[in-house]
């Protein structure tokens, strides 16, 4: 019994992930449609910050999968869930900080034609 509720449980966080990620991009495609229809500056810096969040949730996923796996101690599935949300959370903040929000400005001069 215990292994069916784990599996369900597997089933129903990889269906959420996967819809949490076509949210991301749905949201990052509204913004672009706001852009194209009102050309407004802040809808423009809102679609840099989404896209800029997705890139930086992107590398984290890619520098983990370097890591091996294999340790003393395996958090399992639990583990997973906890870093993907992890990563989420710090790519969503630290996308508007440091370098990131230097690239944002460059990206932003760019596409405006500033």
């Amino acid at each position: 019994m215990e292994i069916n509720n784990i599996s369900n449980i597997q089933n129903q966080y990889e269906q959420t992930r996967q819809e949490s990620e076509q949210i991301d991009a749905g949201e990052l495609n509204d913004n672009l449609t706001k852009l194209a229809a009102n050309n407004e500056d802040e809808a423009l810096k809102a679609a840099i910050n989404d896209f800029m969040s997705i890139f930086m949730q992107q590398m984290f996923q890619s520098m983990r999968n370097t890591v091996p796996d294999d340790g003393i101690i395996n958090g399992g599935y639990a583990e997973d869930v906890f870093t993907e949300m992890l990563d989420e959370e710090i790519s969503q903040t630290g996308s508007e900080q440091g370098l990131f929000k230097d690239i944002n400005r460059q990206i932003y001069q760019q596409l405006s034609g500033e």
